[in-house]
């Protein structure tokens, strides 16, 4: 069962939230191959002063609509092995 976590600033849509967490899934589904449905996720929203991300000589800035995404993995029914080994 993973976990996806997302962290994001106060700023976004209820429509933007659904399309960040609807994309993420779809991304989790076909680079880890969980079994569909398997979804469970939670969002965090913040004020400003709660996240700093800074440009670490990427070469672009980023604006307030960046995300960070954390998945918490914990091998179930043996997709995690297929995966890992």
């Amino acid at each position: 069962m993973p976990l996806m976590k997302i962290d994001m600033l106060r700023r976004r849509s209820k429509e933007e939230i659904k399309e960040i967490m609807d994309v993420s899934y779809e991304v989790m589904l076909e680079t880890l191959g969980v079994p569909e449905n398997d979804r469970y996720q939670i969002v965090t929203q913040h004020d400003e002063n709660e996240m700093i991300i800074l440009d670490t000589g990427l070469g672009f800035s980023r604006s307030h609509k960046c995300s960070c995404v954390q998945y918490n993995l914990t091998p179930a029914n043996g997709w995690a092995e297929r995966i890992f080994l």
